[in-house]
């Protein structure tokens, strides 16, 4: 049972951090612009909530960005030229 306390208290106390954390971040980057802004959303909304995030998912500026522009990632080219030189090999054997 005190396993159980135990790890209870360890889970809200991260969760405290990171709403400190998220509540640092708003107030060092929008506290000159929109003083009162953040402050009425209640402290557990930051819990999984970036700050810097916009919320939307459609955003350009907050979303996977390979979302966004349908990107290829290096892993995903570095296969692509493995594959490539491989079948090369195969057909220059034939």
């Amino acid at each position: 049972m005190s396993q159980d306390k135990n790890a209870r208290r360890v889970r809200r106390e991260k969760a405290r951090k990171q709403i400190k954390r998220q509540q640092r971040i708003v107030h060092f980057y929008y506290s000159a612009s929109v003083p009162d802004a953040f402050s009425t959303q209640p402290q557990g909304a930051w819990r999984k909530q970036n700050a810097l995030n916009c919320g939307r998912s459609g955003c350009h500026m907050c979303c996977n960005p390979r979302r966004v522009s349908k990107a290829v990632t290096l892993h995903e080219q570095r296969i692509e030229q493995a594959l490539k030189q491989d079948l090369e090999a195969l057909y220059q054997e034939d």
